[in-house]
């Protein structure tokens, strides 16, 4: 088997080439991996992360402005529980509508 001058220098362009795509890749790499630029890409993607979560909230409150109101609601009560209880102790009802178990609570 005989090997052509042309052969030879079609395998050494190629050889070539494929080390300048080998060379380029590994300095991008390198450049990639500096201290800079990780904390840069860890910001972007938080900061893209954060405004695709803020995306999809708001579609999801769109769709439900009752529900999240609800919840709301439920949840001021809950928290809130204790004042309430206070202040509904103070209206002063009718005593045929205070329930039995509930007497020694109501004034």
């Amino acid at each position: 088997m005989s090997v052509k001058p042309g052969d030879i220098a079609a395998a050494r362009d190629l050889r070539d080439e494929a080390r300048a795509i080998v060379t380029k890749n590994f300095s991008e790499a390198r450049s990639d991996l500096s201290p800079q630029t990780i904390t840069k890409t860890i910001k972007n993607k938080a900061s893209n992360e954060a405004m695709h979560l803020l995306d999809e909230t708001r579609a999801v409150v769109a769709e439900n402005k009752f529900v999240i109101g609800g919840t709301i609601v439920a949840l001021t009560a809950w928290f809130a529980k204790k004042p309430l209880i206070v202040a509904l102790r103070r209206v002063p009802l009718p005593r045929k509508l205070v329930p039995k178990k509930l007497e020694r609570l109501w004034p």
